[in-house]
């Protein structure tokens, strides 16, 4: 970026500071509300996933006695 065009962008969010404010603190409340899905999504998916985990252990468990491997 160019000084002026930097110069530009500044005289810009200086003119319109309301404006360039009240944006950005809409762009805040989206980026939490999507940061709030997101943890509600992976504490509901992470009892399924252990739940998957350990049946998958258990099944190595297993095959690992049948062929005798000890480690």
């Amino acid at each position: 970026m160019t000084e002026e065009k930097l110069n530009a962008a500044l005289s810009y969010i200086e003119e319109h500071r309301s404006e360039v404010e009240a944006e950005y603190q809409t762009v805040l409340q989206t980026s939490e509300e999507i940061r709030e899905y997101w943890e509600e999504k992976i504490d509901l998916a992470l009892p399924a996933l252990r739940r998957c985990l350990l049946s998958r252990d258990k099944k190595l468990f297993g095959l690992k006695a049948k062929l005798g491997i000890t480690a």
